[in-house]
């Protein structure tokens, strides 16, 4: 703008005309900016709310959906409250939110009034399944980059109020939580999964005092009712949803110390306890029963060997499946840190001590019932738990002359219960088997102290542990089929010999015979699985190896550190 004096239009104009114009000008121009920016906030205000209209369809506006083929839930309270305003904020959203997810009766507050039918979104009562939905609705508006920030905000308000109604549950009457996360797991997709962990993230974050313990009392009847289910089923009806839901919890530092703690017994003592809990019954998935006194699941005709051919591929299929699933939570476990991975060892190692009158021979002469099948774990738990220590065994046993293998210690055998936790072992009841040699003697006559590495590593427990459970499994089990096989000879030819004579017994005979033959078949389908068979031979073709590289050495005149063999002679 020209000064006066030199604006050639000033005397045309007058002096007080071309100051009001020059002043008009600069009055007018903040105006217009703030016009400007009053309707660009409008604009945005707006586009949030058809956002969230969209995202969690609730409203503010009576006639949001006049003209349109969609139904809204109108919040009247919140309208009225925010009259004459008509859209909702970001401010208001919270707000919003929260009181859509209280409303009692959604259908009675849906517009517009004459639908008959609602849509599962719109009117859906439960918590969970509500923001779920609603976050899977955000996510189709992620390419609008310029709404990143109000994105984010309505994404930490879906969580915030899903973390809300963990912690004060009782302000949403007559839901179970524990219901609706298992059925958000059960759509076994990365969305509900993500979904699942993001809320996990969330309530830890808010980092109250004791959060742990409040994440501990929400996740445990979530996995009572997985373990639920898991009882239900067998090996091959298994849901779907049951192995990735667990894994999710192994795999996630605050939620595998709630399933650790979930598998430990009360009462340690007891080895069937180790089967009552999630972990332990999905290792009771098995083609054997469960308990001493149930019944064979699979195998109904096993005369037919079509049949029979067909379901112990199925079942293989199964198992394989199952141990293999089971190998990834136990390593996930493992990888947990120091304490995850102690906690763990020492669950198998308290769980093979509990669980060593499985072993002895009066139990498996005993027959089907016996104090041991009433009080240990099942012979399919056995089975299931070697083949995956099998498994984590394959690292070092892949070959038989596999030099990882030298690691082992043969002395981890010899350390005594009160020694285990500075030798970190985990497995303390080694010391009083057996040995093929008898122990030295001094000249007092007492048994001389065998001698024992300063600490243990991984390989050696690993190693002595499977070792041990092939033997409370795989050994027994081999037994209990060569005696089955026995008896069902018996049977066989003492039906064939009644049958001659059209005997009133040929029929409770043909019985026996059959159930003979059924637990004949499931035993030899159960220790025939292809993969545990290919481990254990490299396992034992490994051990073979090792105890050579052992024997070849000199004793050592003084204590050692490690009494690994570490390199071949």
């Amino acid at each position: 703008m020209m000064s006066e004096p030199n604006n050639p239009f000033a005397g045309l104009l007058g002096v007080s005309e071309a100051k009001s114009q020059s002043n008009a000008e600069y009055a007018e121009s903040p105006a217009i900016a703030v016009t400007s920016k009053q309707s660009q906030e409008d604009a945005e205000i707006e586009m949030i709310n058809n956002i969230v209209e969209n995202v969690f369809h609730f409203t503010i506006n009576p006639r949001a959906v006049d003209g349109a083929d969609r139904q809204l839930v109108y919040l009247e309270e919140l309208a009225e409250a925010m009259k004459p305003r008509v859209n909702i904020d970001l401010e208001a959203l919270e707000q919003a939110l929260f009181e859509r997810l209280l409303l009692p009766e959604v259908e009675a507050t849906v517009i517009p009034k004459s639908s008959l039918s609602f849509k599962e979104h719109v009117v859906q009562k439960q918590v969970f399944p509500y923001l779920f939905s609603s976050i899977q609705n955000l996510q189709s508006f992620d390419h609008m980059v310029g709404m990143r920030n109000a994105l984010d905000k309505m994404r930490e308000l879906i969580f915030r109020n899903a973390v809300t109604a963990l912690k004060q549950p009782a302000l949403f009457e007559g839901q179970d939580f524990a219901v609706q996360l298992v059925e958000l797991l059960k759509h076994v997709d990365p969305q509900s999964h993500t979904f699942f962990m993001d809320i996990v993230k969330a309530f830890v974050l808010e980092g109250e005092e004791g959060v742990q313990e409040q994440l501990k009392e929400v996740m445990l009847p979530v996995l009572k009712r997985i373990h639920t289910d898991v009882n239900k089923s067998n090996i091959i009806n298994l849901p779907i949803y049951v192995l990735p839901s667990i894994q999710l919890f192994a795999n996630n530092p605050n939620l595998a110390p709630i399933l650790m703690e979930s598998c430990e017994p009360k009462i340690e003592t007891n080895g069937r306890l180790y089967q009552d809990s999630v972990i332990g019954a999905l290792l009771s998935l098995s083609v054997l029963p469960r308990t001493a006194i149930s019944l064979h699941e699979f195998f109904d005709n096993p005369m037919d060997q079509a049949a029979t051919s067909m379901m112990e591929s199925s079942v293989w299929n199964a198992s394989s499946h199952l141990t293999n699933n089971m190998h990834k939570i136990f390593l996930s476990l493992l990888k947990g840190g120091p304490q995850m991975r102690n906690r763990l060892l020492t669950w198998i190692g308290k769980c093979l001590k509990t669980n060593v009158a499985r072993g002895k021979l009066w139990n498996v002469q005993a027959g089907e019932i016996s104090p041991a099948t009433l009080t240990c774990v099942s012979d399919g738990f056995m089975l299931n738990l070697g083949a995956v220590l099998l498994q984590l065994c394959q690292p070092f046993c892949t070959t038989a002359d596999d030099p990882k293998s030298l690691k082992i210690d043969p002395t981890y055998g010899a350390v005594t219960p009160e020694e285990c936790a500075a030798k970190s072992v985990h497995l303390d009841c080694l010391h009083n088997e057996t040995c093929l040699l008898p122990l030295r003697e001094g000249e007092d006559g007492q048994s001389v102290k065998r001698p024992t590495a300063e600490t243990y590593n991984f390989v050696t427990e690993c190693f002595f542990m499977t070792q041990k459970c092939i033997d409370l499994g795989v050994r027994v089990c081999a037994e209990k089929l060569w005696r089955s096989g026995q008896e069902l000879g018996r049977a066989q030819r003492a039906l064939s010999d009644v049958a001659a004579a059209a005997h009133h017994l040929v029929e409770p005979m043909r019985q026996r015979a059959h159930h003979l033959m059924t637990k004949f078949v499931s035993l030899r389908c159960a220790l025939l699985e292809k993969d545990m068979l290919t481990n254990l031979h490299r396992l034992q073709a490994t051990a073979c190896t090792w105890l050579v590289q052992v024997a070849i050495r000199p004793d050592p005149e003084s204590p050692q550190a490690s009494y690994a063999p570490t390199t071949v002679v």
